[in-house]
Parts: C-alpha cells; sequence; structure tokens
C-alpha cells in the first residue's frame, strides 16, 4: 500500500503537469508541498509508515480486538483521503459529494477485502479440517459474512446512485463519454456481483445452515421465493459439495470486485462526465473553422 502510494504520486504528478514520467521528478517537491493533492499524499504516506510500523511492532497483539480496532481506524483515514483527493473532492474538503463518497469507498473495502480474506485465507484453512466440521465451520463464517455484505451493498448502491448523478450528470454523457461508458462497466460487474452474492445467500447459505440453526434466509417472501428459484441449482449435493459451491462463487466473486477496483481506478483518471458536452461542432466555414471552434483544451 505504501509502495503504490509512491506510484500513485508519481502518475498525478505527470497527469497534473502534462510531463512524462521522467521529466516529473524534479517537480515532486512543488507537487507535494504546494498542492491540496501533495498535502494529503504527505499525511497519507506518514501514517502508511505508521500502520506498517504497527502491525510489524504488534504481532504478539494482532489478537487482540482492541489492537484491531485501532489499525481498522488508521486503515478508514487512509482510505477517506482517498476521497479527499479524487473527483469529489472538487466540491470542497468535508462537502457532501467528498463524505458520500467516503462512504461508497469504505463498505465497498469492506465488502471487497472481505471477499479477498474469505478466498485466500479463511476458507481454504477450513477446507483443511475433517469433514465433520468443514459445513459447520462454513456456515458460521458465511453466515456472519453475508450480513456484513448485505448491509454493505446497501450503502454501496445508495452511493453509487448519487456518485452518478454528480459525476455523470445526464443520459448522453453515460452512453457518450468514456467515464459513462465505464460507469455502465462497473454497473454491469457490480449487477453480477449482486446475482452472485444472492445466490450464496439464498441458494447456498441454507443448505450450509441445515441443522446448524447459524442461517436463516428469513421468513420474508421475498428470501423465501429466491431459496425456491435457486433451489434446482443445488438438488442433490451434499453438505461438502455444497461448501465446495461456496468456495469457488467466493473466489469467482474476488475475482468480479478487482474488477470493479479496476473501473474505479480507471474512473478516478478520467475527466468525469459532467464535463462532457455532446453539443456538435459547427460544420460551416471549413477546417480551419473547426479548429477555431473546437472544444477548448
Amino acid at each position: 500500500m505504501t509502495a503504490s502510494s509512491i506510484g500513485d504520486l508519481l502518475v498525478r504528478a505527470v497527469e497534473m503537469s502534462g510531463e512524462p514520467l521522467p521529466a516529473v521528478f524534479p517537480l515532486l517537491p512543488t507537487v507535494i508541498f504546494h498542492t491540496h493533492l501533495g498535502h494529503l499524499w504527505l499525511i497519507r504516506f506518514f501514517v502508511s509508515l505508521l500502520l506498517l510500523v504497527m502491525v510489524m511492532a504488534g504481532r504478539r497483539r494482532r489478537d487482540s480486538r482492541n489492537f484491531q480496532y485501532v489499525l481498522l481506524g488508521i486503515l478508514l483515514f487512509i482510505a477517506l483521503t482517498s476521497s479527499a483527493t479524487g473527483h469529489a473532492a472538487d466540491a470542497g474538503d468535508f462537502s457532501i459529494p467528498e463524505l458520500i463518497d467516503g462512504c461508497h469507498l469504505l463498505p465497498a473495502l469492506v465488502w471487497g477485502g472481505g471477499l479477498f480474506a474469505l478466498c485466500l485465507v479463511i476458507l481454504p484453512d477450513l477446507m483443511g479440517e475433517g469433514d465433520d466440521r468443514v459445513v459447520p465451520q462454513f456456515a458460521r463464517v458465511a453466515g456472519r459474512f453475508s450480513r456484513i455484505a448485505g448491509t454493505a451493498v446497501l450503502v454501496i448502491a445508495l452511493s453509487a446512485g448519487y456518485n452518478a448523478a454528480v459525476q455523470v450528470g445526464n443520459f448522453d454523457a453515460l452512453l457518450q463519454a468514456p467515464y459513462g461508458r465505464m460507469v455502465l462497466v462497473k454497473s454491469y460487474l457490480f449487477f453480477l456481483l449482486l446475482m452472485l452474492g444472492a445466490f450464496n445467500r439464498y441458494g447456498i447459505l441454507p443448505l450450509l445452515g441445515e441443522g446448524e440453526g447459524s442461517f436463516s434466509c428469513g421468513s420474508g417472501n421475498f428470501g423465501k421465493f429466491m431459496a425456491v428459484c435457486f433451489a434446482p441449482l443445488m438438488h442433490g449435493l451434499d453438505g461438502r459439495q455444497v461448501a465446495l459451491r461456496f468456495r469457488r462463487n467466493v473466489r469467482l466473486e474476488a475475482i468480479l470486485v478487482a474488477g470493479v477496483l479496476l473501473c474505479a481506478v480507471a474512473l478516478r483518471h478520467q475527466m468525469p462526465a459532467r464535463h462532457f458536452s455532446v453539443t456538435p461542432v459547427p460544420q460551416s466555414g471549413g477546417a480551419e473553422d473547426h479548429l477555431h471552434h473546437g472544444a477548448p483544451n
């Protein structure tokens, strides 16, 4: 994370100066000490170093919940600095767009980071246990994460709608501006994530929780309807096979999350679609007149 912050500074310096990468190194002191981006980057860099020191020095305390909360608080602060240096910051520090962008980013980190932790660490570790413990452990872990993910998805969807309205502006810009098209790609990947998450929640988790009392899809009509829709896809699978299906789905969700994050990175380095104009350039007057009436740089 610290190394990527350095790379991000170089990329942003290239974008701000319009110079090639080798030429921006002499400009870095100016960017760091005389721009809003540089001030926040400097704070984030030293806080990242503090986090690194705490993680290395606090290995004996890594199971302490209080220590974990401190680390989480530092990570949340680092994440919020991204909103303070992105497009949402155009409205000013601590503005509504910036705060809502932060509210969009934080649950995305919780959901996406949780998926990567499940995929790379937790579920492989659980699969190494005996057959009699795999399903109960999967049921408990999946049930807890599903509740966290459900809340995160709700906040992400609401804040994404607000961000799209602010940064895109209109339907023409959504379809024609590069920023708008990237928003569509990101929305499509997010939709696939929702469908896969719904399958895990209403198709797999009730089967994992059978006899364990650890998860229920709920007594609401929607939960029952979704469970009935997904039931044919899980017909004939035993408990361990269901657990393996859940593990594969989490891997796929992690891949989709990586795609969503790549789209978010691309959006960060593109001009917001609200600045995109679909007004046609006058054609009368020939090529010379076209140059004089073209879009400003």
